[in-house]
């Protein structure tokens, strides 16, 4: 049996995890709440999604896996991003015909975060 490709949970390394907690609710439509030594982030069903773990040391951004997100409109994903304190690496650019547009981003620890759309912008 194969493994199924969908994600169903994952976990980010921060180092501030007050900050992590507020950019990632700022961005996604999930809330915290606390769980262990972690942030445990729901969606609006409270279904947790993922968690935020922190650490002393950041761990390096250049071994990493880069989660893409479907979104409906990209440069206000984008805008959040930088609202929240993340930075964008990449602004939208096309993927193709088939597959649309992206833009590359960071969390405030360097985490990566792709977005991607197939509406075209506003």
């Amino acid at each position: 049996m194969r493994v199924a490709p969908a994600i169903t949970w994952y976990e980010v390394r921060v180092t501030d995890l007050e900050l992590a907690t507020k950019f990632y609710s700022t961005v996604f439509d999930v809330t915290a709440s606390p769980w262990e030594q972690y942030a445990l982030m729901s969606d609006a069903d409270g279904r947790p999604v993922f968690a935020l773990e922190p650490v002393e040391a950041a761990p390096p951004t250049d071994a990493y896996v880069r989660p893409t997100w479907d979104v409906e409109d990209l440069e206000t994903t984008v805008e959040l991003v930088r609202s929240a304190g993340g930075t964008v690496e990449l602004e939208r650019e096309v993927i193709s015909e088939e597959f649309g547009w992206w833009a590359l981003a960071r969390d405030p620890f360097g985490n990566y975060l792709a977005f991607a759309t197939s509406n075209p912008a506003r």
